[in-house]
């Protein structure tokens, strides 16, 4: 019984981790590709021919640069301090499941020297039945 509640507390417990890292990557991920994108397309109109349209499609893009790098750098902030607290509050989470296995092994020990101090009993009374009818260890 003591072991599934131990399996159940880390399942549980990945799903959890899991949920709030995954998510949050696929999003960092998505706002990092659109990051270089908005980067590599003004990089593009910063080259070539100047005009009128041309700055200001360049203007358009300085805005969604600024715009992109923003909402990156604020997401990945936030990101980062999620890792952190689940790094550092990573033994808290596992401390439950220490003390679930110390008390599982308490008692599992304490089980099994009960049934060998019974076994001490048993082994005096077989010697006692192997002299009592010459038997030898060896067999016949």
């Amino acid at each position: 019984h003591q072991l599934q509640l131990m399996v159940t507390y880390v399942e549980q417990w990945y799903k959890i981790v899991t949920a709030r890292v995954q998510g949050r990557t696929f999003e960092y991920n998505k706002l990092r590709k659109n990051l270089k994108h908005c980067d590599k397309k003004l990089r593009e109109l910063l080259r070539g021919k100047k005009g009128s349209k041309k700055d200001i499609k360049v203007q358009r893009g300085e805005i969604k640069l600024a715009a992109a790098r923003e909402a990156h750098d604020s997401y990945g902030e936030g990101f980062l301090i999620i890792l952190n607290e689940i790094t550092e509050n990573a033994w808290k989470d596992f401390f439950p499941l220490l003390t679930m296995a110390l008390k599982h092994d308490f008692h599992f020990y304490t089980d099994q020297a009960r049934v060998f101090h019974k076994l001490k009993g048993h082994i005096a009374r077989m010697e006692d039945i192997q002299n009592e009818h010459d038997v030898v260890l060896g067999g016949r």
